[in-house]
């Protein structure tokens, strides 16, 4: 047998480097999800690594639907950081919070 199915991806568990909060968008390489949980550092806790979530952004920063949405510095942005996913509902300006729909890549 060459391939062997896991799990389905829906979320994984994740050794935390430092104290996670719930709701915490957690970086690994490639790989993005939210924390589902509070997780402490050294210990293992799940992240979630698929579906639609609301990201805090800066108020004049607006996203249209199918926009690519960025994560900098604890905030959804549109150049800076790395992918997060695509905005699914239009941000406008004044709004607090980007509507996201995780995407995951490889090789950035």
């Amino acid at each position: 047998m060459m391939t062997q199915f896991v799990q389905d991806v829906d979320r994984i568990n994740y050794t935390a480097m430092t104290n996670i909060k719930a709701g915490d968008i957690v970086e690994a390489g490639a790989l993005h999800g939210v924390a589902i949980t509070d997780i402490k550092t050294g210990e293992v806790g799940a992240i979630k690594v698929t579906g639609v979530f609301k990201v805090a952004a800066n108020k004049a920063t607006t996203f249209a639907v199918g926009d690519t949405v960025n994560f900098n510095a604890g905030k959804a942005v549109k150049t800076e950081g790395k992918a997060l996913g695509i905005a699914v509902a239009e941000k406008t300006n004044g709004q607090d919070f980007v509507t996201v729909m995780l995407i995951q890549s490889v090789g950035e």
